[in-house]
């Protein structure tokens, strides 16, 4: 994935420090490539090494790490685009809701509590911790930051056993217990829940995944409602 802001700022640190590619990784203990696909927008780096860069050009983590904004708008670039170019498989009303609160999220921004999002909150993304019995812990961030209730909404969606049969049901159940246990706004995880909901089947689409379906007929379901409104 394509981070544009740490990408330039990784640039510009190292053209404003003279470094070389070379020099640069030789100092991080990493190879040319891997600092050649920061700089040029192809990969974002490892958590560890975006960690070391900030200590060796003394500033902070946060000022490399993308931001906010730049998932939302990554997000309302990709669901209008993937919409049509799969034929519309979700409804207009879905698309809509997910792009009005996208806009939402980046007007609450300004005055919300931000976090290192993992971006891809599942099951299949966590480890149980030896150290503290029956808990997890997740890995292989994307080192972004952003609002809490990101990794949240995703957390709605996981497991879809029964949705099909009563998907708002069980989806607003979710989020009221993800609120409780976390004291997130319900309202603003619902938000990203359906924003995921929207994007996911139609990234599913591209790849042929037999649960695209069923989700896009998810996300038709919670747009049509706003039950924490």
């Amino acid at each position: 994935m394509a981070w544009k802001q740490t990408s330039r700022i990784i640039s510009g640190l190292t053209g404003n420090s003279e470094l070389t590619q070379e020099q640069l990784a030789e100092v991080l203990g990493v190879s040319v490539g891997a600092v050649y696909k920061c700089e040029s927008r192809s990969s974002l780096p490892e958590l560890r090494l975006i960690m070391e860069m900030a200590d060796f050009f003394d500033i902070s983590v946060d000022a490399l790490l993308p931001h906010s904004s730049e998932i939302t708008d990554r997000f309302h670039s990709y669901i209008p685009s993937a919409w049509e170019r799969f034929h519309r498989p979700l409804s207009r009303l879905a698309v809509d809701r997910a792009l009005a609160y996208l806009d939402e999220s980046a007007k609450r921004m300004a005055d919300s509590e931000v976090v290192l999002l993992h971006g891809d909150a599942n099951a299949t993304n966590c480890l149980e911790d030896p150290q503290h019995p029956d808990s997890f812990r997740f890995i292989d961030p994307n080192s972004a930051i952003g609002e809490k209730a990101y990794d949240l909404g995703m957390a709605i969606i996981i497991a879809q056993d029964g949705f099909v049969d009563c998907p708002l049901e069980i989806g607003t159940a979710r989020c009221r217990r993800l609120h409780e246990r976390t004291g997130v706004d319900a309202a603003v995880i619902w938000q990203w829940g359906v924003i995921q909901c929207v994007s996911i089947p139609l990234v599913y689409l591209g790849i042929d995944h037999p649960a695209a379906k069923a989700l896009a007929r998810i996300a038709d379901a919670w747009a049509a409602a706003e039950p924490f409104k």
